[in-house]
């Protein structure tokens, strides 16, 4: 039963902080006048939507038995590292170390996107070894 809380909540509460942080405390650079939008921009647009799958993960993983809560926090750890990736490397942010969003944007996501990463593991070890037990 407390396995239930063990792998929803913390997916819950990280996935919404991927989604609404970029559009409050970790902003991306402005749009100036003529010039094309920065990565930062397209970043936080992708962000918006992999914290809302994890969101869609973590409640998920109130309504079902262990074996499948299993296969939905692989997921959330999938796109925890998903999330990593589209932040450092598939889409990234500013080059300048000066940037706000080099200086709030990509570290706060990172470190949200590991800690989801870490409470899915733990969600997996916990679901799989109360799996061995019952059997």
């Amino acid at each position: 039963m407390k396995n239930k809380y063990i792998a929803g909540i913390p997916a819950v509460l990280f996935g919404t902080m991927i989604a609404i942080a970029p559009m409050t405390i970790a902003q991306p650079c402005p749009i100036h006048g003529d010039h094309p939008m920065m990565a930062c921009h397209w970043s936080a647009k992708a962000s918006l939507g992999i914290g809302a799958m994890i969101v869609v993960l973590g409640l998920i993983n109130f309504l079902v038995k262990a074996p499948t809560r299993i296969g939905l926090n692989i997921s959330v750890a999938a796109t925890a590292v998903l999330e990593i990736l589209v932040v450092t490397l598939l889409i990234g942010v500013c080059d300048m170390p000066t940037m706000h969003c080099r200086q709030v944007m990509l570290p706060t996501l990172v470190i949200v996107s590991v800690l989801a990463l870490l409470c899915a593991l733990v969600a997996i070890w916990f679901d799989c070894r109360s799996e061995k037990i019952a059997k």
